[in-house]
């Protein structure tokens, strides 16, 4: 095998194509170019080789014998072997560049992550609240679908004057409410108790079931001049999807057994949920003894503000401790949309 195929075996082609430039202008040193013929070789006779004088100098290998420029250049990758790369040069360019076989290419540098910026999304809920830029009074203006909470004309809550309300008899609520478990919402609005099993509401010819509890500080039913420190709302729905929402006057006063375990229960962070244990909640004991009550047509009293909701205004306060009231308070400071125009709507009042 040639000096130069064990050298480029391990060694990349690029190399070798340095070994065959240096081999190339060996030769043309020796007068073996293709624009100077060589001359003919006398054919080698025996001749017995001088012997050198002991003070003769060694003589220096030719520079032109391919092996000893492959020795050389092997002495000149070892003496770089401190180095990362070999680098070949055409002229005054950089070729390429090749790391040493025996020492493993060095990563590149990874660069700097930035965080991405936050973007809106078509699916995401845009955020709204009780007051701000983002409060009532722009909660039509936040969404295509909150346009009724601008634009409609049956919008809770409301001022009822008794002295204008529609008075006679009214049919009874007809309540079947139990026991009940389920699970208290922290919402970011409110505190929510979405409620277990079936409990019925039946006004109208047609049965509500109850989905959930909500509270708002203060209550958002003013009756006459008198609002009242809180309220419980009871949201049903029936099976045509109409909603009717039973509406709970809280005042301060003695503590309430039922809303004490609500407020057991109730996370601290928003979307945390708290589940209830099963029959935990007396529902009918959230009721005062007196079931008369306002009624009128109006509208959810968040976004969307959905309208065709019955309202449905029990006349007693039930009573909450002024602890209780605090604590709620603490969460909630003011979570009661404005009184909105009547616009001529019937307040039927039972006797």
């Amino acid at each position: 095998m040639s000096p130069f195929a064990v050298f480029c075996r391990p060694v990349c082609p690029l190399a070798c194509a340095l070994v065959l430039s240096l081999a190339a202008g060996a030769a043309s040193a020796a007068g073996t170019t293709a624009d100077s013929p060589s001359k003919p070789v006398a054919p080698a006779t025996a001749k017995t080789p001088a012997q050198p004088n002991a003070g003769d100098a060694k003589p220096a290998p030719p520079t032109h014998d391919p092996g000893i420029v492959v020795e050389r250049i092997r002495a000149a990758l070892a003496e770089r072997s401190e180095q990362d790369k070999l680098r070949v040069l055409v002229g005054d360019q950089p070729l390429a560049t090749h790391p040493h076989a025996d020492q493993p290419a060095t990563p590149p540098k990874p660069k700097p992550r930035t965080r991405p910026k936050a973007q809106a999304t078509a699916t995401s809920e845009p955020h709204w609240a009780y007051s701000g830029a983002h409060g009532p009074a722009h909660w039509g203006r936040l969404k295509p679908a909150y346009g009724a909470c601008a634009s409609g004309q049956r919008q809770s809550p409301i001022q009822i004057d008794t002295r204008q309300t529609l008075q006679g008899p009214a049919e009874p609520l007809q309540l079947a409410y139990g026991s009940s478990g389920g699970s208290v919402v922290h919402t970011g609005h409110t505190i929510q108790v979405d409620v277990a099993g079936p409990h019925t509401l039946t006004v109208r010819g047609s049965s509500f079931h109850l989905q959930q509890l909500r509270f708002h500080h203060p209550a958002e039913i003013r009756i006459d001049d008198k609002t009242h420190a809180m309220a419980l709302h009871l949201l049903h729905r029936n099976e045509q999807g109409q909603m009717a929402m039973l509406v709970v006057p809280l005042e301060a006063g003695d503590a309430h057994p039922e809303i004490d375990k609500i407020w057991t229960h109730m996370p601290l962070e928003v979307k945390d949920r708290v589940p209830l244990p099963n029959g935990l909640m007396n529902l009918r004991a959230l009721l005062p003894t007196d079931p008369r009550y306002f009624q009128f047509m109006g509208s959810l009293s968040e976004p969307p503000c959905t309208e065709g909701v019955l309202w449905l205004v029990l006349k007693q306060p039930v009573t909450i401790s002024p602890e209780q009231l605090r604590l709620f308070a603490q969460l909630f400071p003011m979570n009661a949309r404005p009184l909105q125009a009547a616009n001529g709507r019937v307040v039927r009042e039972g006797m």
